[in-house]
């Protein structure tokens, strides 16, 4: 940082003009003349100067060190190299303040211990650079301002010096030196802070830039002035010292620098100038140096320079362009000045070396990977590392490569990627200690970013040939998993773990599940280790799946019991693991299990136990997440067997759908519902209808803490439909074991309170008449003792069915009554049957109260009861005058006529042992017309006409049916006079319909009009009908 010296007080000047004039005329004359004394004493001065830089330069074996140079290969403040040029003092100037730049401590007697990145070299090609002297001072202290003043930049003495050195050159180090010697760093000497507005000029530059020392004093080439815009120190450094705190113009600044110098480089390039390309290539590199990027920025930066170090290697491929061997090119190189550009070089000579086979591969990148320990500074030692192994990656002296050795070739470029990779991951963890803690959260992002930096170190190791089994599991793994436990990061232990599991064979992984496990229980608590251990379990199940042959591998290794001891292991030390990670981990478990071990029922039986276990511990599963991982592992079994049944005989599949909420074990019986749908599943024992029926037990039974207003109507019937199709699935061929089904299932369904039951009764009563039927075509003894007869069936169903009255749903329980009716008569048990019907009937009395329900329910009491023919004449004769007089007394004439004209098809059944009783038939329809007539009137009355004539039409009909039918009641005459009859009503209603005008009357004059000229027997019985 800058001092400036205070001026002296100013004078007050006069308020008289003359006097003024006066006073300003002698300053212009006195400073005319301290300039012309001050000029002579320089030039005094400067004879002597040169004349101690000719003999202290004798004592010099090798050039003066850099002044100001600051190791790039470390963070810590005490590493700075001192410079051995003598101290500086204040220069007081009389009126003029100064600005210190830096101020130079004397060296001590003994020559102080260099920071590894300033004297890093070769370790095995590169000749060790010999000590240099101490430089002692004996100037006195009264000398020392004026020294200070006059004293030309190191790199002018450089140049000075190597001229010189010229004449009586006589080693190669020599001429090595000689090459960098002209683009050392400028020293930071004391300037006049009156010469710039600003005293920054030094920083920034300045075209118009003001200087005490005459112009005779000093001449410098231009190509070899160091200024800050070309010098090695980074743009962005002088913008970091300035305090601007724009990244994006740090960027700007350093992608400047290396285009400029890229040109001239290439410029250099193309003259085959090796001294001016080495020159521009280091300058260039030195924009690297910068640590004010972030690490995206400073990729930026470094895309920029390694596009141009391409155009470099292929200059030092060609020796016929720059024409000095590769060997001391190799070693011409490490005399850079920094070690940031010093190693970007050395690499890209180093590849340059190893291609052209003048020494062994595994020598240079040992010594390559050793020398760049020297860049301590995590992200530029980070990307220095990263383009070693970009370049090396077709050089490693692997089996196959031209570069293969005579011996441990593979052990070689292992050593070589690992130890690279070891150094690389430990600057990419040392990344998130740099800068303040608020920019955390950006920062670890970023290091994110540069995470394949590091990665694609292990995927070079999954790729060298030469890597057996043996290798990989003694020294490779080893090494590797040693750097990813101790680095005690949890972004590098995460994801290095996942670039094992994805970089190297699985068949590897299988041999090693020990040891890779054995690494995951000591991670880091943070890592999210469930993560790692479903990739490493979705690998092994998909190399399982993709040959038969690697099984007995999984069984060798007892790979099942080592993943399941591991993530018991990862679970119990995790203690702040939340409960959806363990979910996580057991999905992955069963599924490696199902993949890998299908057969092995125990095995997921095992997993789903221990999930038993895990779920105990929470008091209640509320995480969404976490119910959603649990019905995934419900879902598993499911999905992998095709028959349900292979699912139901896990003992703790449903101690596991116990821990669900009601909504989520509705979801899961859901899905089991559809799986055996899917499947054609037939659930054919009581016992694991027994186990079916607790599992979707959420959807057969009311929830007591839910309100039923608060169901949604469409899922619950989508519900209870489920269930009334699942009832379809249970079979069994033994009507002893179907009874059992049927009675579990019973005991189940009438769980299910008064919403449920009309979705789930009726396949149950249609199930157990089915079985009824069974029984009855097999012949067995209807109404014996045996434990499964018709008789205890309809006993069960009538007590099923009875239930139904109490919902209420009295016209769901008359139709089954009459199915149950039905199927008695089937079996000739006309007790039973006629229980049936007197059930109906109450039924009908009792509880039907509705006009349009008692209509239909009359209907279907007359459809079956003229189906059924067990009933002897008494309990017919009941049945049937039961029928016909409630037939009579419905609300509506309409509804009264239809239903007794319907009741005439009791008397007159179609069926060679059915009965006929014509003189019944011709009653009830005789009834029909006078209940009619009734209703024509009442019309005529109430509106004003007779209406239609319908009911009329239909009666017709009737007579035309029985009389076909051959009742010998029904005669020509009686359909002749209902003709005229219908004609008559509809000429009387006003005149104002025709005979045509009823489409069902129309048709059925045109069917006997066809009967009749059909002729035969039938068209002879209609003949004496006029039309």
């Amino acid at each position: 940082m800058s001092r400036v010296l205070t001026c002296p007080p100013l004078v007050f000047a006069r308020n008289h003009v003359g006097v003024q004039n006066l006073v300003e005329s002698t300053k212009l004359k006195r400073i005319t003349l301290d300039s012309k004394k001050a000029h002579r004493i320089e030039k005094k001065e400067k004879k002597e100067k040169r004349k101690e830089k000719k003999e202290t330069k004798h004592e010099l074996e090798e050039p003066q060190k850099h002044l100001g140079y600051l190791s790039d290969g470390s963070q810590n403040s005490k590493k700075r190299i001192r410079d051995d040029s003598p101290p500086a003092v204040e220069s007081l100037i009389k009126g003029k303040p100064l600005r210190i730049r830096l101020v130079f401590k004397k060296p001590k007697e003994e020559v102080p211990t260099l920071p590894r990145e300033a004297v890093i070299c070769s370790t095995t090609v590169a000749k060790s650079l010999s000590h240099q002297d101490v430089i002692t001072s004996s100037i006195s202290s009264s000398k020392t301002s004026e020294l200070e003043k006059n004293l030309p930049s190191t790199s002018i003495a450089a140049i000075d010096e190597t001229k010189k050195r010229k004449k009586h050159r006589s080693s190669k180090e020599d001429q090595y030196n000689a090459l960098f010697d002209g683009w050392t760093p400028p020293s930071m000497c004391i300037a006049d802070a009156s010469s710039n507005d600003n005293g920054d000029y030094w920083l920034f530059g300045n075209k118009t830039q003001e200087v005490l020392k005459p112009k005779a004093a000093v001449k410098v080439d231009d190509d070899t002035m160091m200024r800050p815009g070309d010098s090695s120190w980074p743009r962005a450094q002088f913008l970091t010292l300035a305090g601007v705190e724009d990244e994006d113009k740090w960027l700007a600044e350093g992608i400047a620098g290396i285009q400029h110098n890229a040109f001239f480089m290439h410029r250099a390039l193309d003259a085959n100038n090796l001294r001016e390309v080495l020159k521009y290539s280091a300058l260039m590199l030195s924009e690297l140096r910068t640590s004010k990027l972030s690490p995206q920025k400073y990729y930026d930066l470094y895309m920029r320079a390694f596009d141009q170090l391409r155009q470099l290697e292929i200059f030092f491929k060609d020796e016929s362009r720059h024409g000095l061997p590769v060997v001391d090119l190799y070693e011409l190189v490490q005399h850079a000045g920094n070690i940031l550009p010093r190693m970007y070089l050395l690499c890209t000579v180093g590849s340059v070396y190893i291609k052209s086979k003048q020494a062994p591969s595994k020598d240079v990148l040992k010594d390559l990977v050793e020398m760049c320990r020297g860049v301590q500074h995590p992200i530029r030692g980070l990307f220095l590392r990263s383009y070693l192994a970009q370049v090396s990656r077709d050089k490693l002296p692997e089996i196959g490569s031209d570069y293969e050795g005579d011996a441990n070739t593979v052990m070689d470029a292992v050593e070589f990627v690992l130890q690279n990779f070891t150094e690389m991951n430990k600057l990419w963890v040392r990344i998130q200690h740099q800068g303040p803690g608020t920019v955390r959260e950006k920062q670890e992002k970023e290091r994110n970013e540069l995470r394949d930096l590091v990665g694609k170190n292990l995927h070079v190791l999954g790729q060298i040939e030469g890597v057996d089994l043996e290798m990989y599991k003694e020294t490779v793994l080893p090494r590797v998993l040693e750097q990813v436990v101790n680095c005690k990061d949890k972004l590098a232990q995460y994801y290095l773990m996942e670039c094992i599991i994805q970089v190297f064979p699985d068949e590897y992984h299988l041999q090693t599940l020990e040891t890779l496990l054995a690494a995951c229980t000591q991670l880091m608590p943070t890592v999210d280790t469930k993560i790692v251990l479903t990739q490493l379990m979705d690998r092994l199940s998909n190399y399982a799946a993709s040959s038969p042959d690697v099984l007995h591998e999984f069984l060798q290794v007892e790979a099942f019991a080592k993943l399941s001891n591991a993530i018991g292991k990862v679970i119990d030390t995790q203690l702040e693991m939340p409960i959806v990670g363990a979910m996580t981990l057991f999905v992955s478990l069963l599924t490696f299990t199902l993949r890998v071990h299908p057969d092995r029922l125990d095995y997921v039986d095992q997993v789903l136990g221990a999930c038993v276990v895990k779920l105990s511990s929470v008091p209640k599963l509320e995480d969404a997440r976490a119910m959603k991982q649990v019905v995934a592992l419900l879902s598993a079994p499911l999905e992998k067997y095709s028959d349900i049944v292979t699912a139901l005989t896990l003992s703790n599949y449903p101690r596991v759908m116990d821990h669900l909420d009601d909504g989520t074990n509705k979801v899961m019986a859901m899905l089991i519902i559809q799986s055996i749908m899917k499947t054609d599943s037939c659930i054919s024992t009581a016992d694991k209808v027994e186990v079916l029926f607790e599992l979707i037990k959420g959807l057969i039974k009311d929830l007591d803490e839910t309100n039923a207003e608060e169901l949604d109507e469409e899922d619950f019937q989508e519900e209870q439909n489920s269930v009334a199709r699942l009832i379809h699935m249970l079979d069994n061929e033994e009507p002893e074991e179907m009874l059992k089904i049927i009675c579990v299932v019973r005991r189940h369904l009438m769980t299910g309170g008064p919403r449920r039951l009309p979705f789930t009764v009726p396949p149950l009563v249609f199930s157990a008449v089915r079985l009824v039927r069974q029984l009855e075509s097999q012949g067995g003894d209807i109404a014996g003792e045996d434990s499964a007869t018709p008789r205890k069936i309809f006993q069960i169903l009538n007590q099923t069915i009875e239930v139904l009255t109490s919902v209420p749903c009295p016209e769901l329980a008359l139709r089954l009554y009459l199915q149950c009716a039905e199927a008695a008569s089937d079996c000739d048990l006309e007790p039973v049957a006629y229980e049936f019907f007197t059930q109906a009937f109450m039924l009908y009395e009792e509880e039907i109260a509705d006009s349009k329900a008692q209509v239909t329910a009359i209907h279907l009491i007359v459809g079956t009861l003229q189906r059924i023919n067990v009933f002897g004449v008494e309990n017919r004769d009941t049945l049937t005058h039961k029928a016909t007089g409630y037939s009579a007394r419905l609300l509506k004439k309409p509804d009264q006529c239809r239903a007794v004209y319907a009741c005439s098809h009791l008397f007159w059944v179609d069926d060679p042992d059915g009965i006929k009783d014509g003189e019944r038939v011709l009653l009830c329809l005789r009834r029909a017309l006078r209940i009619a007539n009734a209703a024509q009137q009442m019309a005529s009355a109430t509106r004003g006409s007779s209406g239609p004539v319908t009911l009329f039409v239909e009666i017709l009909n009737k007579y035309i049916y029985f009389f076909e039918k051959g009742n010998p009641h029904i005669t020509p005459s009686d359909i002749q006079s209902l003709i005229e009859l219908i004609n008559n009503e509809m000429q009387s209603d006003n005149g104002n319909t025709t005979i045509h005008s009823d489409p069902f009357f129309t048709s059925t004059l045109r069917y006997i009009k066809f009967i009749k000229q059909k002729g035969g027997l039938m068209g002879e019985k209609y003949d004496p009908i006029k039309l």
